[in-house]
């Protein structure tokens, strides 16, 4: 998963609340946001649904 700059800066203050969502830490949220774990386990993929879903509702309309 690769997300650009502006999308991270959209997910800012995200994390922690999708790690409360999905019982994990804000940390392993924030590895994935930022490349550093791959989307491969059953809970990444469901992170990254949600990340998907929050990018598409923060995206600003051009």
């Amino acid at each position: 998963m690769q997300l650009s700059q502006t999308e991270k800066q959209l997910l800012k203050g995200q994390s922690s609340k999708l790690a409360a969502k999905h019982k994990c830490s804000k940390e392993y949220v924030l590895m994935l946001i930022n490349g550093k774990r791959e989307v491969s386990s059953a809970l990444s993929i469901k992170i990254y649904r949600d990340i998907n879903e929050l990018l598409e509702i923060l995206k600003p309309v051009e």
